[in-house]
This record gives C-alpha cells, sequence and structure tokens, in this order.
C-alpha cells in the first residue's frame, strides 16, 4: 500500500524543552516557509524512531529556502574521515536516536511527473527528481574534502558552492553531489579540457566517503587550477570547454589531511530508511494526483539509489511502523 504520510500545514514556535552544546538559530523573513521542526516532531507523534531519513515535500507551492530547490539538514552522525564535523541534534526534530537527515524538497509541483523527466530550476545540470533527492540525501557524507593546492594551502580546490558541492572544475566523475566528469583532451591540446557528463551518480570517490568502498577500490582523479574562466560557483553543465593545468588527486592525500574513513567499508551502514511526507494545506486532502506522484518518487528512488551507489548500499522505503494514534495516511 502507499506509504505517503500527510499532514496538515501548521506554524508553531515553542520550546522543545531540550539543552543542547551548540547554538540554535532563530530565523525572522517575510517569506512563509515550512516549519520542519514542529513538522517532524508530529510525524513522530504517530511513527517509530525507524528513520534516517525525514523527507518532505508540500502542496502549498512553499520553496523549500529563497534561491534553493531543496535543502539537507544533517541532525546525527558519528562517523569520521569525511570532513564534516559531528553533531547530535536529532532529539530537536523528535528522534530520540535514529535520524541523521532532514530533506526539505520545497513543492511538489516543481518536479515533473516524470520521476527522470528535468526539474526545470536545474535545467543547465540536468537534474531529475531523482537526482535532486539523491543530492540531497548524499550531503550526510559529502561534499567537505579536498586537496591543498601548493600555491594556496588555504584553498579547497576541489569544492565549489557554500564548500558543500564538489567545484566545476573538478573531475567527480558526474557526481550527484556537483562537478562533472571532464575529459582531458591531452597536453597541448586547445580546449584542453571538456565537460561531458554530470548528476549521473555516487562517484568512487564519494562512494569511499560514504562508507561503501575501500581506499584500494577509488582510481585516481583530477582537478583542473588556473582555468582561463571562473567556474567555482557554477553548477554542472556538459559541453563546456575551457583550459588551466591538471592536477592528480589521489584518495590517499585525502585521508592524510583528514583521518581514515570511520567505520570503514567493511563496519558502515549500507541501508538507509527514507520516511516521506507531503504537506498539505489544513483540511484539505490531497489529490490523487499528488500521492500518486510522490509514490512514484518513492518506489523509483530506491532502484535509483542502489544503481547510484553501485550496488553497494540500499535505500528502503519499508512499510512505516505506527505508534499511538492513527494518522492520517494514505
Amino acid at each position: 500500500p502507499p506509504r505517503s504520510t500527510l499532514f496538515p500545514y501548521t506554524t508553531l514556535f515553542r520550546s522543545s524543552g531540550e539543552t543542547y552544546t551548540g547554538t540554535l538559530a532563530e530565523r525572522f523573513s517575510g517569506t512563509e516557509s515550512v516549519d520542519t521542526v514542529f513538522t517532524a516532531q508530529k510525524f513522530y507523534e504517530t511513527h517509530d524512531d525507524a528513520y534516517d531519513y525525514l523527507v518532505l515535500y508540500n502542496n502549498l507551492g512553499i520553496p523549500a529556502d529563497d534561491g534553493a530547490v531543496a535543502y539537507e539538514l544533517t541532525l546525527r552522525n558519528n562517523r569520521e574521515g569525511y570532513g564534516d564535523t559531528q553533531i547530535e541534534a536529532g532529539v530537536l526534530y523528535g528522534s530520540r536516536r535514529r535520524l541523521q537527515g532532514f530533506l526539505n524538497m520545497g513543492p511538489l509541483s516543481q518536479y515533473p511527473r516524470d520521476p527522470n523527466g528535468i526539474v526545470r530550476a536545474r535545467s543547465t545540470s540536468r537534474d531529475t527528481p531523482l537526482t535532486v533527492l539523491g543530492h540531497e540525501a548524499g550531503h550526510l557524507f559529502v561534499a567537505f574534502v579536498s586537496v591543498r593546492d601548493a600555491n594556496d594551502p588555504t584553498g579547497m580546490p576541489m569544492l565549489g558552492r557554500q564548500t558543500a558541492h564538489w567545484n566545476f572544475r573538478f573531475n567527480s566523475e558526474a557526481s550527484l553531489l556537483e562537478g562533472n566528469r571532464i575529459r582531458d583532451n591531452g597536453e597541448g591540446t586547445n580546449p584542453r579540457f571538456t565537460t561531458t557528463a554530470t548528476v549521473e551518480g555516487f562517484s568512487p570517490l564519494d562512494q569511499y566517503l560514504m562508507g561503501f568502498r575501500d581506499p584500494a577500490e577509488v582510481p585516481d582523479t583530477f582537478y583542473v587550477s588556473g582555468a582561463n574562466i571562473g567556474f567555482a560557483d557554477r553548477p554542472p553543465q556538459p559541453g563546456v570547454n575551457f583550459n588551466g593545468t591538471r592536477r592528480d588527486v589521489n584518495v590517499n592525500e585525502i585521508i592524510q589531511l583528514y583521518g581514515p574513513r570511520r567505520p570503514d567499508a567493511s563496519m558502515a551502514q549500507r541501508r538507509y530508511r527514507f520516511g516521506f511526507i507531503l504537506i498539505t494545506a489544513a483540511g484539505q486532502e490531497p489529490t490523487a494526483e499528488d500521492i500518486a506522484k510522490l509514490d512514484t518518487f518513492r518506489q523509483q528512488f530506491e532502484l535509483f539509489y542502489r544503481t547510484a551507489s553501485s550496488e553497494r548500499a540500499e535505500a528502503d522505503r519499508s512499510e512505516e511502523r505506527r505508534v499511538g494514534k492513527e494518522c492520517r495516511s494514505r
């Protein structure tokens, strides 16, 4: 049966009563937004703490954030060697032990009904509803690492936007976390480099950082320094030519800078459970079309995630367990 859980849209400001070692921020904005904390708390009133990710869509036309198609919030991790800092904030969202990431995917209407159709706002990078979802899920692990440039020891040449995406000039092997697949046309060739593909899956380096591969399974790659035009914050795009200097990257350089990935590929989690939520207006039932659309994304993502991770990990969309009172589910 379909498992998309539906809640009325509500705004509520209240204290959780919890104590945290980090800083929590209150945001003031004239833009309507979804209260993600309250949404998650309501979800856990009727559902077990049995999810690694919660994935939120709405049919109210409310953007995830200004200028953003979607975003991820890392709430809990206990891993090392992939560049991010450890955090423990899942309790704020109603999860006592398990929730790791909260994905705000914004309005369902911004995605085509075809899960492999192009998302208009991400047409340059050729993103689809499934690749955007994979991108946000991947942010639990990447992209936070970079080798150093001898000419700029403080720089992060492999990283681009927000230092949380791969740089346009990094040969990320068409990672879902941006960068491009870049062809080296050969020394002395003009143009020297050409981008050939985008957002195909989690690259071997991604999979090492996610705990799905051993270092020995990660082939060398490269980034381009001194490019003739600036690309650091540019979204990926196939068919772009440019010049510059090739700088090879080996995974052992990453390990020297950030330490080994722990837990390693022999012990790391490989199965992640996703709970999907659709917010609709109070007193209104979602349309059958919206439920069918979201359920298609949910079902197709299971296969997509397995393929994107080279059959090394799984996205579990199995039937949720409910606790307490009956929730509004379809």
